[in-house]
């Protein structure tokens, strides 16, 4: 969901000086929105999966490689770039059903806490906040590497996952079908990072 997602991986702005990305120290990224996104998924009907995503997603994060715990970042989305594919339903989760997207924007995601986990493997712990309402939450996050693009400037990658109750955010509409809910509370988050260099 919007995040200010690293994660991420992920709004408040990194304040450490940008350092080279070849050195072992911590370097500055900024999310690459062209080549980044935020899924999710949830359950219809207590069987079938429906998922989505948001098309507008940025964020500023700090990255250590060799002391991951040194990491640290914000993200955000823009609510109102949700697509699920049907733009009806896209409309009902904007609406004040769910997401009430012309009063609350934005959802944002900012790090307290990186968890080292094997060497490309780590845990992140932030705060999620989703029309005003926050909550700490886990993502398990994993560091793909780096590789230069078309115009020499390295790239990292990065994605990070975590589940989500939607009650705890507000988004609690439902009805009932045959005494199954219509849409599941828990939600999977899937954060897919391109980023590049601080300028």
């Amino acid at each position: 969901m919007r995040l200010h997602f690293l994660s991420t991986a992920v709004t408040s702005i990194v304040t450490l000086s940008p350092l080279s990305i070849t050195t072992a120290y911590a370097s500055d990224y900024d999310v690459d929105p062209a080549h980044s996104s935020v899924r999710f998924e949830v359950k219809h009907l207590g069987i079938a999966t429906v998922d989505g995503k948001f098309k507008q997603i940025s964020g500023t994060f700090s990255f250590d490689e060799k002391k991951q715990a040194n990491s640290s970042g914000a993200a955000k989305v823009e609510i109102k770039s949700i697509d699920t594919g049907i733009d009806a339903r896209d409309n009902h989760l904007k609406g004040d059903d769910f997401f009430s997207a012309d009063k609350f924007p934005e959802a944002t995601f900012k790090t307290k806490k990186i968890i080292p986990g094997t060497k490309d493997a780590f845990k992140v712990l932030g705060d999620l906040t989703i029309r005003d309402k926050t909550k700490e939450i886990t993502f398990d996050a994993k560091y793909l590497g780096q590789m230069k693009g078309m115009d020499g400037i390295p790239r990292a990658a990065f994605e990070a996952s975590a589940t989500v109750n939607r009650m705890d955010f507000g988004l609690g509409w439902n009805k009932l079908v045959e005494a199954t809910p219509v849409v599941g509370k828990d939600v999977k988050i899937t954060i897919h990072v391109e980023a590049l260099p601080k300028k």
